[in-house]
């Protein structure tokens, strides 16, 4: 099932299992690549140009995706590091002045487990995660982002040239967020 609410997409879609069954920090690694994959290989059939992963694009965005999860938000705008604007100035980004073009942003949050066991015993409650693989929830972030007309807009801009994924896990690892800043 995918909510979509205005600026926000929250999916409870059930995947499968992950690479790793006990520890979903594979997704720290894994998946920002796969997400670039998965939107190239989405404008490639959509006749428009790959978008070249950017560093400093890509750390912005892990960045808002850290601070969302770490202060427990969902949004366009940081209550600490403020709107996409300001946060592209405050680490010095410079995605060029084009009247073509503003920078974009599109987010994710999904849960990072396709199914949780909870066991209760004499030593309290305990939970035993079925994490999602890497690959399937890459492709559900940018099936979710090509569902919203917004989010849509962004990722087939045809004056977008670059992008940066950044992703983080909440603190209790049961959310992933997704970044993805373009210009």
């Amino acid at each position: 099932m995918l909510l979509l609410l205005p600026f926000i997409l929250i999916s409870c879609q059930s995947t499968g299992s992950s690479t790793s069954d006990d520890d979903p920090q594979y997704l720290l690694a894994e998946l920002p690549e796969l997400v670039h994959a998965e939107v190239n290989e989405s404008r490639a059939r959509h006749n428009h140009s790959p978008l070249a992963l950017s560093s400093d694009l890509a750390a912005e965005a892990e960045s808002h995706s850290e601070d969302m999860a770490k202060n427990e938000f969902f949004s366009h705008t940081s209550p600490e590091r403020g709107d996409l604007r300001t946060r592209l100035q405050d680490a010095e980004i410079d995605c060029g002045e084009r009247a073509d073009f503003r920078p974009a942003e599109n987010l994710f949050r999904a849960t990072a487990f396709s199914a949780r066991e909870i066991q209760t015993d004499q030593n309290g409650i305990s939970s035993t995660y079925k994490w999602k693989k890497s690959s399937r929830l890459a492709r559900e972030v940018v099936v979710g982002w090509k569902d919203s007309p917004a989010h849509r807009s962004n990722l087939f801009s045809p004056t977008a040239v670059r992008h940066g994924i950044g992703v983080a896990l909440s603190q209790d690892a049961e959310r992933v967020y997704v970044t993805q800043i373009l210009c």
